[in-house]
């Protein structure tokens, strides 16, 4: 019945958080632009031509042999990861691949069910790994979220559970340090999971399932009109 409280604020804030993310959004892409346009026509890899060290299957990790990246940490990152959230019920489907966003350059790749592109590389120098699979791990059903408190609700749950709950947190509050309502939408997601963390495993895994899909529930709508 607890978590039945918190609707109402969910409800509140879903308006103020859409906001948010057009926002956000828009300053990543910026930010992505800031760093690319300073390498001119030529990326710091050729393109897709990159000596790569891989290790392992499903995932097999693959990192250019020249960024000086460890590939079998890095698997071992992501299997730790995977791992964590299978055990803590979660649905995971491990990737035929797991490969550095690095050798793209300047060009963006999606990631799909069977490859996720992640700047191994960096994150392991940054001793970021684990999150970064982490963001890949957590599947919503859509590809851009709608309810947002419900997303990074999920998200929480998921990092809490792969001991990546301290760096999750901290990325939320630079992203949402510039909106006035940003603490309160951080210690709405933080209450609402304090709270599932003290049922059983299976509900735990059962709202975590649910919050994925009320994050994506106004794209269905629009969908199914």
């Amino acid at each position: 019945m607890a978590l039945l409280g918190l609707a109402a604020q969910h409800h509140r804030f879903r308006i103020v958080v859409a906001t948010m993310s057009c926002a956000v959004a828009l300053a990543g892409t910026l930010t992505s632009y800031a760093i690319v346009k300073d390498w001119d026509h030529t990326a710091p890899l050729s393109i897709g031509h990159a000596d790569m060290d891989c290790v392992g299957s499903a995932p097999r990790v693959c990192v250019p042999e020249a960024g000086g990246a460890d590939a079998a940490q890095a698997r071992a990152d992501a299997v730790a990861v995977l791992r964590a959230l299978a055990a803590a019920g979660a649905r995971v489907t491990p990737p035929r691949t797991i490969s550095d966003s690095v050798i793209n350059g300047a060009y963006f790749r999606p990631s799909s069910s069977e490859i996720w592109w992640l700047p191994l590389t960096t994150s392991q120098r940054d001793a970021t790994s684990r999150l970064q699979v982490l963001t890949q791990a957590v599947r919503f059903p859509c590809t851009v979220t709608t309810d947002e408190v419900a997303g990074r609700s999920a998200m929480l749950w998921a990092a809490k559970n792969t001991g990546q709950e301290k760096r999750f947190l901290k990325g939320q509050r630079e992203e949402l340090a510039q909106f006035e309502e940003g603490d309160d939408v951080i210690a709405v997601i933080k209450k609402r999971v304090a709270q599932v963390r003290h049922a059983p495993k299976a509900v735990q895994a059962s709202w975590y399932q649910g919050e994925l899909e009320r994050a994506c529930a106004d794209v269905r709508e629009e969908s199914d009109t």
